[in-house]
């Protein structure tokens, strides 16, 4: 049985977690496994594994090679242009499991709440060209359970479907007593977004902020990776802002991130797609407030699962205390977040996964 992984996304967190989960626990046979990443991992020990390969980008030649060369093809992302998928092989197609990023499976959804010209194309271009092809692919997975439902909305309930997990690197006791950052005063810490994406409305939210001007409050701005316009058009709107404004640029290791979010009180994430699930989990684990879109998946997802998940639509509507407050119930969310990170679950579930495409292969050679 041979797996190829294809990581068309930079993320040395999730990249190098899942690599170093397969190559070095007893649970899985390495030799199985094959990665290919369109950027190096960025952890030295992880590069240099003999079955982890650079590949910048991906033909339809490859593809057609890697049916020849694997049984199964798992898409850590679903990257493949509109202007490949019509040449994808359907024999292909039925090798290829797709382990959902987050805004590749709302694609559709974006486009339907989104309107313009350019949304159309894509509704178009998804529902002509890119559900054909994935309702033949092997199987979807998914980290955040709520991604179920649209899975079985847009490919239809027959699709396979499996709950993989982030893997952390760690189980939930060793994150939290990663956090060990220092508090510098009593103000409360408001981080907006995880990134530098324009997704994340951060104008639009820190124009909200505007109304708690004069109260104990900081904010914190993680912009080190993403769209460097858009980063640059940030940091100027900051320039002139009247609440002290902490802007992150450098890259962190993962210890150090958990130690930055280990100092912050809120956390914004307003916008409807599925995103910054990883995030979510990590600040929720670490007893933070979380503010996400009335309207979006996150906050659905959470309050489906009966979480305190708060509503940034509100934000600069009620006043500073009722925003401030951290009386919440708090126990729910992380015993469920410890649940979806837990390291042992996190092998089971992939373990599950590929023990089913073993049993499936063997069905298909008798």
């Amino acid at each position: 049985m041979k797996f190829l992984h294809y990581m068309p996304i930079k993320s040395d967190l999730y990249n190098g977690g899942t690599i170093r989960m397969i190559n070095e626990s007893s649970d899985f046979n390495s030799n199985e496994h094959a990665f290919f990443v369109k950027y190096p991992v960025g952890i030295e020990d992880i590069d240099n594994y003999n079955n982890v390969h650079l590949k910048p980008s991906i033909s339809i030649a490859d593809f057609i090679q890697f049916e020849k060369d694997y049984d199964y093809i798992i898409l850590h992302a679903w990257s493949i242009p509109y202007t490949q998928q019509p040449f994808i092989p359907k024999k292909v197609a039925k090798k290829m499991i797709w382990c959902v990023w987050g805004h590749d499976l709302y694609k559709l959804y974006n486009a339907e709440i989104n309107g313009g010209i350019k949304n159309r194309i894509i509704k178009f271009l998804i529902k002509t060209i890119q559900i054909p092809l994935i309702k033949n692919i092997f199987a979807i997975c998914y980290s955040f359970p709520y991604d179920r439902k649209e899975i079985f909305k847009v490919y239809g309930s027959r699709m396979r479907a499996f709950h993989v997990s982030y893997d952390f690197g760690h189980d939930a006791d060793t994150l939290i007593s990663e956090a060990k950052g220092k508090r510098q005063s009593n103000n409360l810490k408001v981080m907006v977004g995880h990134s530098s994406y324009p997704f994340l409305n951060h104008i639009h939210i820190l124009e909200k902020l505007k109304k708690y001007e004069g109260e104990a409050l900081e904010i914190y701005l993680p912009l080190n990776y993403g769209d460097m316009v858009y980063k640059d058009k940030v940091k100027k709107y900051c320039e002139t802002y009247p609440i002290e404004v902490h802007i992150l640029e450098e890259k962190l290791s993962k210890e150090a991130y958990v130690s930055y979010l280990s100092n912050i009180d809120v956390a914004i994430m307003d916008f409807k797609h599925q995103a910054a699930v990883g995030n979510v989990y990590l600040l929720i684990l670490l007893n933070k407030k979380v503010y996400a879109n009335g309207e979006g998946i996150i906050y659905k997802g959470l309050k489906e699962a009966e979480i305190e998940i708060f509503d940034s639509r509100k934000i600069g509507e009620i006043n500073f205390s009722e925003f401030a407050d951290m009386t919440y119930e708090k126990g729910s969310g992380q015993k469920w977040v410890r649940e979806m990170v837990d390291l042992k679950e996190t092998k089971l579930r992939w373990k599950k996964l590929f023990d089913y495409c073993k049993a499936e292969e063997e069905n298909r050679r008798i």
